[in-house]
């Protein structure tokens, strides 16, 4: 599985600023590790507060150093099993630094081996939130810029010059017209509307015919027109993007405002499908 934002510098900037914060503020909250001392009439002060902030600015710079600079002599490196290598050893130095501060302000009262281990555990388990928190926030967002993404075709793609033709019920019943005219079709209780726009006039048509969605399907010979929801046909030639919507995946179609539906049931063939033009639109391109 490939992360390439796990090597970006957007990603390790906010690394930096969240590791820093995420520990800064915990110290003051909740003042683990013997931060106060055990003392039940601790006060805040601008003391306490100063010499908290030496853990931002060192866990922070820490993270500088690792981030842009022996990551990014592993820029090379991806997918999972680097993540945990890399997350592993990032936990274990910050730990070791963090140690390191605390002594440091404390005149080393607390230096040895088993203190050392168990600052190990204790801070490991504080930063791995801001870590892991960075990390899926990161994830979340290549995911949503996947549905984002334009992912058909362009107007450099030819369109096969194929008639489709529509079949009802009924002996009139019939329409044909080319792929490159098609829009989509839509259920209407016992009727079908087959939208299609005019090469000419680019004037947006529709036609009643009396089918069901289903029989429909089955006079169609055209492996790019595909049904996307249970009301709905569409012609992938003319989807402009997959974009996430409020109620799940939703096509846009070109001329049209209003975007199509897509169900779960047929999300993964129809982004299948797109991504196999988009596969087409790019070796014609490279063959030109």
């Amino acid at each position: 599985m490939e992360k390439p934002f796990f090597h970006s510098s957007k990603y390790k900037w906010t690394l930096t600023v969240s590791t820093g914060l995420f520990l800064y503020f915990f110290l003051i909250f909740f003042l683990p590790f013997g931060v106060d001392n055990y003392n039940p009439d601790l006060q805040y002060d601008l003391t306490l507060f100063t010499e908290l902030f030496a853990f931002l600015f060192t866990v922070s710079f820490t993270t500088a150093v690792l981030e842009f600079g022996i990551k990014h002599l592993l820029q090379e490196r991806s997918g999972t099993s680097f993540y945990l290598f890399w997350t592993l050893f990032f936990l274990v130095i910050q730990s070791f630094i963090v140690y390191l501060v605390y002594n440091f302000l404390g005149n080393w009262h607390d230096w040895s081996l088993l203190s050392g281990l168990s600052f190990q555990l204790n801070v490991s388990s504080v930063l791995i939130f801001p870590v892991t928190g960075t990390f899926f926030y990161f994830r979340y967002l290549g995911l949503k810029s996947e549905f984002q993404e334009v992912r058909t075709r362009t107007r450099g793609l030819k369109v096969p010059e194929q008639m489709i033709t529509f079949e009802g019920k009924g002996n009139r019943d019939r329409i044909s017209i080319t792929l490159n005219a098609f829009l989509y079709a839509r259920a209407q209780d016992n009727y079908m509307e087959i939208h299609y726009r005019d090469q000419e006039s680019e004037e947006h048509h529709m036609q009643l015919l009396r089918a069901t969605l289903s029989g429909l399907e089955k006079t169609i010979h055209s492996e790019w027109v595909r049904r996307c929801h249970r009301s709905y046909l569409v012609n992938l030639y003319q989807v402009i993007s997959a974009k996430e919507g409020t109620s799940g995946l939703e096509l846009f179609v070109s001329g049209l405002s209003v975007p199509l539906p897509v169900s779960k049931s047929y999300r993964i063939k129809v982004l299948e499908a797109l991504d196999d033009i988009k596969v087409i639109k790019d070796s014609e391109t490279h063959h030109k």
